[in-house]
């Protein structure tokens, strides 16, 4: 639970990129000419932020990994596959 913890606050903490990005893309349009730095300036920050979560996402699934066994690990792995809403939460 502590890894999932983890992995929810990673991604309260990149919704601030979202927010700068929307910024950004007003920018580029806002003008009398496209902005294309505010464009860039976008598409680093959304670069960035999806790094950053798929570290994020795989330090918390090699966490929680190490703490299954075989069976539990096969149970998370068809939760993932199938979605979470299929009967399992």
């Amino acid at each position: 639970m502590g890894a999932l913890d983890e992995l929810k606050d990673s991604a309260r903490e990149l919704r601030g990129t979202v927010k700068e990005t929307r910024g950004d893309l007003a920018r580029t349009i806002s003008g009398p000419a496209f902005d294309e730095s505010a464009l860039n300036a976008a598409g680093g920050r959304l670069d960035d932020a999806s790094h950053r979560m798929r570290a994020a996402v795989g330090s918390t699934l090699g966490k929680i990994h190490g703490v299954l066994d075989d069976r539990q690990r096969k149970l998370l792995a068809d939760m993932i596959e199938s979605g979470w809403a299929r009967g399992y939460c």
